[in-house]
């Protein structure tokens, strides 16, 4: 007898079925090694195609490719775009405000200024 033979003789569990739950957890194993693979090759592929980050403003404006909405946010000035750009890298009001030295109130209202100047623009 063979030492796998020695261990299974006193188990109650039937060798077919540990053969069984063998064979499906290679099956898993490799399900989940080829997921994991794909996973990683998707990542790559994605930071392959991302768009450069935008830092500053002229950055910011750089990376609209609609002509129209350009013309709109050029004439805006650069401390609501400024906000706005902060809005979009994930700042809360208060370090936005902070940050650029004015009120909360301030960010608020250049704020919602921006969004009817981009509504006229959407409708």
């Amino acid at each position: 007898m063979t030492h796998k033979n020695t261990l299974l003789t006193g188990c109650p569990v039937k060798r077919v079925h540990i053969i069984h739950d063998w064979a499906i957890f290679n099956s898993d194993r490799r399900y989940y090694q080829r997921v994991q693979e794909t996973g990683t090759y998707l990542d790559e592929l994605a930071e392959d195609t991302t768009q450069p980050e935008v830092k500053t403003v002229e950055d910011f404006l750089d990376s609209i490719e609609n002509q129209c909405l350009y013309q709109i946010l050029i004439k805006v000035d650069r401390l609501t775009l400024q906000s706005a750009l902060m809005k979009i890298q994930g700042y809360s009001t208060r370090e936005i405000a902070v940050c650029l030295n004015i009120t909360e109130k301030a960010v608020y209202r250049r704020m919602d200024r921006l969004k009817e100047k981009l509504k006229k623009f959407f409708e």
